[in-house]
């Protein structure tokens, strides 16, 4: 099962909150939405990660909606959710997932888009209760970091690096990925 992979790998989610992704992968819903849009102003990482790993995210969000499917008998929707300013990672995924049945919502340049409450509203139409999690209103949402570490896991490959962003007042801003605990 993904959710026990996902569990020995020790993936957490790769979005700042550390959530166990294991106990969201073994939680099938309806909704998967995936959270491209950097929560926080002058990051890139996951932008990054759209553009140059986009194979990889998507391998491991198939991997997450096929184990849904099987377990709803039913295929869960999947939203891709990216800043409308992220014009080549759109293109690279739009072109990606031409004919499958992921779609990608384009959210405003805005802050906080990359608010999980926010993305299931504007991916759903639904409210997560005050003090609530998604799951609540039969939804799931992943950053695309966790997504591309999901899938590297699923290959044996274990999770030893982290994207990270330089950017600010600093010369030569740049995305990178790092070993952990640089």
């Amino acid at each position: 099962m993904l959710s026990d992979i996902v569990r020995d790998a020790g993936i957490i989610g790769a979005g700042g909150a550390g959530f166990p992704t294991h106990i969201k992968v073994g939680t099938p819903v309806e909704n998967i939405i995936v959270n491209g849009a950097e929560c926080e102003p002058l990051m890139s990482g996951d932008q990054w990660l759209m553009e140059k790993r986009a194979h990889d995210l998507l391998a491991g969000l198939s991997a997450v909606a096929c184990e849904f499917e099987a377990k709803l008998k039913k295929r869960p929707r999947v939203v891709i959710a990216i800043k409308k300013k992220y014009k080549k990672a759109i293109e690279i995924i739009g072109t990606s997932i031409n004919g499958s049945n992921m779609e990608i919502l384009e959210l405003p340049n805005i802050y906080p888009s990359g608010d999980e409450q926010f993305l299931v509203y504007e991916a759903t139409g639904k409210i997560v209760p005050e003090g609530g999690i998604p799951p609540m209103v039969n939804s799931l949402v992943m950053n695309v970091g966790t997504l591309v570490q999901l899938n590297d896991a699923r290959e044996g490959t274990p999770v030893t690096e982290r994207v990270l962003t330089l950017g600010g007042a600093v010369a030569n801003p740049c995305v990178t990925s790092l070993p952990i605990g640089t």
